[in-house]
């Protein structure tokens, strides 16, 4: 059982990490305002 648990826990990191970037690539074309440097005034 634990092999188990481990694998979905593993894959259910890696999508949610990957879905993360791309919804960040996706926010960062529809709006130019974003940077990858952070707060810069």
């Amino acid at each position: 059982d634990v092999p188990l648990l481990m694998g979905i826990a593993l894959f259910t990191t890696l999508f949610v990490f990957t879905g993360n970037m791309i919804g960040d690539i996706i926010h960062r074309r529809l709006d130019p305002r974003v940077s990858l440097g952070g707060r810069s005034r």
